[in-house]
């Protein structure tokens, strides 16, 4: 069972250049109607969860739990790299940032490296200053299946985004 915990809207932005493609718009990120994932990939593949500065302590532990938990979820295998880890140490690695604006929490936008390379990148909204774990493993999960779907098949995938979800 995953605890719930709201980041601080204190928290500093960290500065991440996101630059492949976006699911469309702040809140277009959720359920992608489609739960059944591809085997062949899920049962081989492992994303690595790149560390993460702007949490400390309990929070970051919580964090990359509930990231984890999201990439579980789908059938894939999780693995949280250490401090020292880099998009370089794993074929597929994740990276998520904490999105902070004018002091207050937007949300947290997710970032799939392949073989170190920008591959999917998308985001969700926190409600009203808050982002649940809970939550932010399901938008995880949501990245996962949408990024099985590309791998398998993507010109189904460029056809049907992930659509909006309301957590």
């Amino acid at each position: 069972m995953l605890k719930t915990f709201c980041l601080s809207t204190h928290t500093k932005l960290f500065a991440a250049g996101l630059a492949a493609l976006t699911l469309a718009g702040c809140a277009q990120f959720g359920q992608s109607g489609d739960e059944e994932k591809a085997p062949e990939v899920a049962e081989a593949t492992t994303i690595c969860i790149l560390p993460n500065a702007q949490l400390k302590g309990e929070q970051r532990g919580q964090m990359v739990n509930a990231v984890a938990a999201g990439i579980k979820a789908t059938g894939l295998n999780a693995e949280a790299l250490d401090a020292e880890g880099t998009v370089q140490s794993c074929p597929i690695c994740l990276g998520y940032t904490i999105v902070v604006k004018d002091k207050k929490l937007e949300g947290i936008q997710f970032q799939i490296y392949e073989n170190g390379k920008p591959f999917i990148a998308a985001k969700g909204p926190a409600k009203n200053g808050q982002l649940q774990l809970q939550t932010a493993a399901e938008y995880t999960k949501t990245l996962m299946t949408h990024y099985i779907k590309v791998k398998t098949n993507p010109q189904a995938a460029a056809a049907a985004p992930a659509q909006a979800a309301q957590p």
